[in-house]
C-alpha cells in the first residue's frame, strides 16, 4: 500500500520555504506575470522613471479592491487566499514601496495591513484561525512581518507576531521533522530538471548563510559579544519583536482606512503619462512601443 502524502490536499510550493494554497498559487502566477508585463526592462525598453513601480501599485490596488470586497461579504477563506497571494507576491517580486508617491506607497501598506488585521480577526471569530483550516499560516504570518519591514510599518507585524506566537511557539519535533518531510516530498515530485534548478539554488542558499554567519561571527569576534548572543540567529520569527495579538491601533479600522485609500487614488495620475493609458506593456502594439525602445534610442544618438 502507498504511503499517503504528507502534503496536505490542495496545497504545494512555490519553493522550499514557501507553501501555498493550490487557490493562492493560480492569483500568484497571474499577478506575478503581471508584475513582469509591466516593467520595461523585461521589452528592452525604457519610459519613465519609477514606470515599473506604479505599475505594480496598480497591480496590489486591483488584489486590495478584490479583498476588500470578500471581507465586506464576509467571504473570510476566500479573502485569506487573495490576502496569502498578494503577501507572496510582496515577498519575491515586489518592488513598488520604491515608487517616488511615498503617501500612496504608506496608504497602500496600511490598507493591506488593515485587511490582514480584519480578516485574521474575523477568522478567529469563527474558530478558524489555525493550521487546520490554513496549513501554510505560519508562512503566510512571517512573510507579512517580513514585508512590514520593507515599509516600516510595524503596526500589523506585531498581530502577525502575536498570532504566530500563540499558535507556533511550542512547535513539537515531529512537527518540525514533518515540515521538513514535507519540503523533501515535493522537491521528489518534480521533474528532473526542476528538481536540480530547486536542489541546487538550496545548496547555493545554504552557503550564502554559512557566509553570512562566518561574517556575523567575525563581528561579534571583533565587538567582543557575549556568547549568549552567538544564538540570535535561533530566534523564532515571532519573536523578534513586539507581539501582540490584540493590538489596537486606528490604521486597523477598516472602514476608515478604506475611505482614506478610496479618495487618495481619486487625487492622484493612476494611468500611465507617456505611451497608452495601459500598464501591461503586452497590451502596447509595436507602434507605441517603438519611442521607447532602447534599439531606436541608440539609434538617435
Amino acid at each position: 500500500m502507498a504511503n499517503q502524502p504528507l502534503i496536505p490536499e490542495g496545497y504545494t510550493y512555490l519553493n522550499p520555504k514557501t507553501m501555498v494554497s493550490k487557490q493562492a498559487k493560480k492569483l500568484f502566477e497571474e499577478w506575478a506575470d503581471q508584475v513582469d508585463n509591466c516593467n520595461p526592462d523585461n521589452f528592452d525598453m525604457y519610459i519613465y522613471n519609477d514606470f515599473a513601480w506604479y505599475g505594480q501599485l496598480n497591480i496590489v490596488d486591483h488584489a486590495l479592491r478584490g479583498i476588500h470586497s470578500r471581507i465586506e461579504r464576509r467571504e473570510l477563506e476566500e479573502a485569506f487566499y487573495r490576502l496569502e497571494a498578494l503577501t507572496f507576491v510582496n515577498a519575491l517580486c515586489g518592488d513598488w514601496p520604491m515608487a517616488d508617491d511615498g503617501d500612496r506607497v504608506l496608504i497602500t501598506d496600511k490598507l493591506y495591513g488593515a485587511c490582514l488585521v480584519k480578516t485574521f480577526q474575523k477568522l478567529k471569530e469563527d474558530d478558524k484561525l489555525n493550521a487546520e483550516t490554513f496549513p501554510n499560516l505560519e508562512t503566510v504570518l512571517k512573510e507579512a512581518v517580513s514585508w512590514s519591514e520593507s515599509v516600516e510599518n510595524d503596526k500589523y507585524a506585531i498581530v502577525c507576531r502575536g498570532i504566530g506566537k500563540r499558535l507556533f511557539k511550542n512547535k513539537s519535533p515531529d512537527v518540525v521533522a514533518r515540515e521538513k518531510a514535507m519540503v523533501k516530498e515535493w522537491i521528489d515530485s518534480l521533474g528532473k530538471e526542476e528538481k536540480e534548478i530547486v536542489e541546487r539554488r538550496m545548496k547555493e542558499d545554504a552557503e550564502d548563510e554559512d557566509e553570512e554567519d562566518e561574517d556575523e561571527d567575525k563581528e561579534k569576534e571583533d565587538e567582543d559579544e557575549d556568547e549568549d548572543d552567538e544564538d540570535e540567529d535561533d530566534t523564532p520569527w515571532f519573536e523578534k519583536g513586539k507581539a501582540d495579538e490584540n493590538l489596537k491601533d486606528p490604521s486597523f479600522t477598516f472602514s476608515r482606512v478604506w475611505k482614506e485609500y478610496t479618495a487618495y487614488l481619486k487625487e492622484v495620475p493612476t494611468v500611465p503619462f507617456r505611451g497608452p493609458p495601459i500598464w501591461d506593456l503586452t497590451e502596447w502594439t509595436d507602434e507605441e512601443k517603438a519611442p521607447f525602445l532602447f534599439s531606436n534610442m541608440h539609434d538617435d544618438l
